[in-house]
């Protein structure tokens, strides 16, 4: 299993070394010298293919909010976050970010979830908040994260490559997306485990433990189309598939997941 997980991660490292050999767009970092708030509001569809077992896709709508000054930024992509720019190609940045991939959790975008027997006095997991770390060198991006709550006291890494493949120059952008997330065993535990006490056999909830790290591949894509100065289109798709270590939880049903947004933005 870590074999192929290895394998996975060294194809990635490759096409990511190849990519910044042969850069056919120049993506650099901004320093933020303007120090006036930049703030972005507006409203999200979203709708989700699930992997857990029986769930029907879900579909949801939210506000959106994003504001920036100076170095810092937030909203609900960053609660809150810090950028160094080092160069004009790399950025240092810190933040904090919630995270809930359990089923049906306290605080969720969704309500649809499965009515499957598994489910049944299943006890769900609380949402973490994680301490995050990245190194950003053109279109790489490097990552670490932390829960601070403790509630998993889960570790995860990332390594993503984003490279544009459209700029008109008028605003309008497209990019596409590959990324490789590993996660300690404490995370997989957390959301996708059985323990003792949670097993029920006559519902289809066996006894599920692992002992290793889990790893999640993903490929997305990223557009942006400005009808003007103040208000934007931005969608994205993304497409997940999961680790053996995940899909073989009595909890999940497929090996992949799903995912779209479409936000209408406002900026001033």
């Amino acid at each position: 299993m870590n074999s192929k997980k290895l394998l996975c991660v060294v194809k990635l490292l490759i096409l990511i070394l190849l990519a910044k050999q042969n850069p056919t767009y120049a993506q650099q970092a901004q320093i933020q010298n303007n120090q006036a708030w930049q703030i972005k509001v507006g409203a999200a569809a979203i709708a989700s293919a699930p992997a857990w077992v029986s769930n029907d896709e879900q579909v949801s709508a939210v506000p959106y909010f994003s504001a920036q000054h100076g170095n810092w930024s937030f909203g609900v992509e960053n609660w809150v976050k810090y950028q160094l720019p080092i160069t004009t190609d790399l950025t240092l940045s810190w933040g904090l970010n919630p995270r809930a991939d359990g089923f049906d959790p306290e605080f969720s975008l969704f309500s649809t979830w499965s009515k499957d027997d598994v489910f049944d006095s299943y006890e769900s997991r609380d949402p973490e908040l994680l301490l995050h770390s990245n190194v950003q060198w053109s279109w790489l991006s490097i990552g670490l994260a932390y829960d601070v709550t403790d509630n998993s006291a889960a570790s995860s890494g990332n390594i993503s490559l984003t490279v544009p493949v459209f700029d008109n120059h008028r605003g309008m952008q497209i990019k596409v997306s590959i990324a490789a997330d590993a996660f300690s065993k404490e995370y997989v535990n957390y959301y996708y485990g059985i323990t003792s006490q949670q097993a029920n056999l006559s519902l289809g909830r066996n006894e599920y433990w692992v002992d290793e790290y889990a790893v999640k591949m993903s490929m997305g894509i990223q557009m942006i189309y400005p009808f003007n100065r103040q208000w934007s289109l931005m969608t994205h798709l993304k497409y997940t598939q999961l680790d053996d270590l995940i899909v073989d939880s009595p909890l999940i049903e497929n090996d992949n997941e799903q995912q779209a947004i479409m936000a209408l933005v406002y900026s001033f």
